[in-house]
């Protein structure tokens, strides 16, 4: 509501601007008229600012062009309200004129200048050589520029208020001249950039050259995102392992937001937008695809039926999304241990048991596996509460429920500090969320003393071998920590039947249960700290959620690689459908 009353009084006074300004023009007003302009630009400083209100406007017909020409035609109407000499209004008119050719002519030209510097397939950690489409030399100097050459118009007007208040004729001369200038910067900016990026490589010679680069490397396995920016980190979880294995592996992922995301890594990265670039680039080395989320553009690789498609996920738990109906597409999909094999059994969703194949959790190689508390160390509890979910019947986290007075009771808890990693994309549907996250976060920021926020993917695994106990939600960040073999608080945010709640979430079967009131957390703190009653289940549910006990996670994942690698190279492209 308060965002809707801003953006009412931000339109009502460009409407009392440009009423003044119209009402003023033909009366040959020129200081009301000066007054109620300056007014109008700094609204449109404001609006250029909020997009919300601009794409409103824009969707009423009244675009920031017609906006500003209409300023330029109220500036001769003007002139010619003042009554002044011919001479002046010639001057404004070409004004006007021009101020509109040099804007056209500069967006022409920057469009040009985008298509023919914009690389249509991205890429990291290859061998390109001779290749690059450099930064245009002048692009900072017309970047933005678009908004910037509008405001020009408010030296003629001034120069014209200035005339009316008896300054000399010079002035207005010389304003209109610095307008003229301003207005022309971009335009030539463009024309020089457009002339620096001629003979370089063109789009079908930089896709050619990329191919050829990733032909030469020959990857066997291709790690395939496709997703919004919040997505990356499902990916970014699997990097450090496929740096581990045999096979030659290769990243591609179909939005550029991604690549500034990626975290650093010494595999191969394609950034492929459009499914022609990646028809192109689907070669007779790539034997296997791994998935690890669900996206609208995985048929765009699946289609192909020279390769194994597999859903690797990006987290093993026991949500409901763990057995997404859509996982029938798959040639496999890799679950950690016999829990995910029998949760796609109990959920029917028409996956066969022989697609899905036990592989451990690679990740959790860089878990530690120091069991209890050390001595001499501060208490360290890890509060990781999952996100709202995509749906209201996929809603799990405690964050909003209770987050708030869990933390609260954390921190005033006697010898105990505080770690707190909220899920990347924490409010992302419900703002509820969004602002529990913030409070969090203000709390432990304003309490010192060692608590502290914990982000970024590999941050979580650094925080597991920091905490001493984990409190989380129903999430595979449960199912990870099991490997650790410590102490962990299963929320029940809820209040369910504790024995129900258990059946219904097997990673929850080693866990002490947490209420909506947190009524038991100091009870529960002192057994982690104590007896740790729960550690024999605990030991059962973590083989039975993460599979065979290891001490080299990946090296599972790396024989399952190399055998469907090798499986999929002996057959026979004709019957791999």
């Amino acid at each position: 509501m308060k965002r809707l009353l801003v953006s009412l009084a931000v339109v009502g006074a460009l409407a009392v601007s440009s009423a003044v300004m119209a009402v003023s023009a033909p009366l040959g007003l020129a200081v009301p008229y000066a007054v109620a302009a300056l007014a109008g630009y700094l609204v449109e400083w404001y609006i250029g600012r909020r997009r919300g209100i601009g794409n409103a406007l824009r969707r009423a017909r009244l675009s920031v062009s017609v906006r500003f020409a209409a300023r330029d035609a109220l500036l001769v109407l003007l002139a010619i309200g003042m009554d002044v000499r011919t001479t002046a209004i010639a001057v404004l008119v070409a004004w006007a004129v021009y101020a509109q050719v040099a804007r056209v002519a500069h967006l022409g030209l920057a469009r040009v200048c985008a298509d023919r510097g914009r690389r249509p397939v991205d890429w990291r950690n290859l061998d390109v050589p001779g290749l690059s489409v450099p930064e245009p030399p002048l692009y900072r100097l017309r970047a933005g520029a678009d908004r910037r050459v509008q405001y020009a118009g408010a030296a003629p007007m001034l120069g014209l208020a200035g005339v009316a208040l008896g300054a000399p004729w010079t002035l207005l001369w010389v304003l209109v001249v610095c307008a003229a200038a301003a207005v022309s910067v971009p335009a030539l900016a463009a024309a020089a950039d457009l002339v620096a990026l001629r003979g370089h490589a063109g789009e079908e010679e930089i896709r050619d050259r990329v191919r050829a680069a990733l032909e030469a490397y020959g990857p066997e396995v291709v790690a395939y995102l496709s997703g919004d920016p919040r997505s990356t980190f499902a990916v970014n979880q699997w990097l450090p392992t496929l740096e581990r294995v045999a096979p030659r592996c290769v990243v591609v992922v179909r939005q550029r937001h991604h690549l500034s995301r990626l975290d650093d890594t010494r595999l191969p990265v394609v950034c492929l937008p459009r499914a022609v670039d990646l028809e192109a680039f689907v070669l007779p080395s790539m034997k296997v695809a791994l998935y690890p989320m669900n996206g609208m553009q995985n048929n765009h690789l699946i289609r192909h039926p020279g390769i194994a498609d597999v859903f690797i996920g990006h987290g093993d738990s026991d949500k409901g999304s763990s057995a997404n109906p859509l996982s029938r597409v798959y040639d496999e999909i890799w679950v950690a241990g016999r829990a995910g094999r029998d949760r796609y059994r109990r959920s029917r969703v028409g996956v066969r048991d022989d697609q899905v194949r036990e592989v451990g959790r690679p990740q959790l190689a860089a878990i530690d596996r120091d069991g209890a508390a050390r001595p001499g160390r501060t208490f360290t509890v890890l509060y990781a509460p999952t996100w709202e979910g995509f749906y209201a019947a996929l809603e799990y986290s405690s964050l909003k429920l209770m987050g708030r007075a869990l933390v609260q009771r954390l921190l005033a808890a006697e010898g105990v500090r505080v770690l707190y990693k909220p899920h990347p994309t924490t409010g992302a549907r419900d703002p509820g969320y969004a602002r529990a996250n913030a409070d969090v976060r203000r709390m432990i920021a304003n309490a010192g003393g060692g608590h502290a926020v914990v982000d970024g993917t590999t941050g979580l695994y650094d925080a597991f071998n920091e905490a001493d106990l984990l409190i989380s939600d129903i999430s595979s960040v449960v199912s990870d920590f099991l490997y650790s073999r410590k102490p962990y608080i299963v929320s029940n945010p809820y209040g369910e039947d504790e024995e129900a709640f258990r059946r219904e979430y097997p990673s929850a079967a080693g866990a002490a249960l947490l209420g909506p009131g947190c009524a038991r957390l100091e009870e529960f703190l002192a057994d982690a700290r104590g007896a740790d009653v729960m550690r024999g289940e605990r030991e059962r549910t973590a083989r039975y959620l993460l599979g065979a006990d290891t001490d080299d996670p990946v090296a599972d994942f790396d024989r399952a690689l190399v055998d469907l690698v090798a499986r999929w190279t002996a057959r026979p492209v004709s019957s791999a459908v």
